[in-house]
């Protein structure tokens, strides 16, 4: 994707409060320079991410990098009190900077995010599929239909699609875990009818 198609797309995505009112307008714009009959699904799938990274949080963010508010500041040297001042609102995060981070840490980017499906079977996992947003999601129906038939109470096997970002998150989420002591492992604390450790709940929120 060009840069001028980057730019013109992510300033569009704010002005658009609903997504899908967004990727239907754009789609179809003539800044693509085709009249394709049929919009591909890459397009699609990036003109999505486009939206979200446009109104990503700066909460959703460190969610959805797996980082802490404080990890977020140490990973772009930004005091600590201006990433909490962000992410309560107090003070308004500049648009520029909240997309810089977000392609920095690979939750967008210039090309549509690629997606991982991982097969995981006894506690092992692999990688089977590599493709877009809707490939991958087609790729897991189609896999979890013949896992219904070998495991069909899924107590071996599984699957997810993940993007790349995603599986850095749920590693980084898992290092801190592993940097608990067992008491603190024990310190959970209930959030809408789900276990939280108390310590990880607390930092990102």
């Amino acid at each position: 994707m060009n840069n001028k198609i980057y730019h013109t797309c992510l300033s569009e995505a704010l002005n658009y409060s609903d997504r899908d009112a967004f990727v239907s307008d754009l789609a179809l714009s003539s800044i693509w320079g085709d009249w394709a009959e049929e919009i591909p699904a890459s397009r699609i799938d990036w003109l999505r991410q486009i939206w979200t990274a446009a109104h990503r949080s700066i909460k959703d963010i460190c969610k959805d990098a797996g980082l802490t508010q404080r990890g977020l500041a140490e990973r772009f040297n930004i005091p600590a009190r201006t990433i909490g001042n962000w992410a309560t609102g107090e003070r308004a995060c500049p648009e520029y900077t909240r997309i810089m981070m977000q392609e920095l840490l690979g939750l967008v980017g210039r090309d549509p995010i690629e997606y991982n499906l991982i097969y995981s079977v006894r506690g092992r996992e692999e990688v089977v599929f590599r493709g877009s947003c809707a490939e991958a999601s087609k790729a897991e129906d189609e896999l979890r239909a013949v896992l219904r038939i070998n495991d069909p109470e899924g107590v071996e096997s599984d699957c997810y699609v993940r993007s790349d970002a995603q599986l850095q998150a749920i590693q980084r989420r898992k290092d801190l875990f592993d940097q608990l002591t067992d008491e603190e492992k024990h310190d959970y604390i209930v959030v809408d009818g789900k276990k939280y450790i108390r310590k990880i709940w607390e930092a990102n929120n």
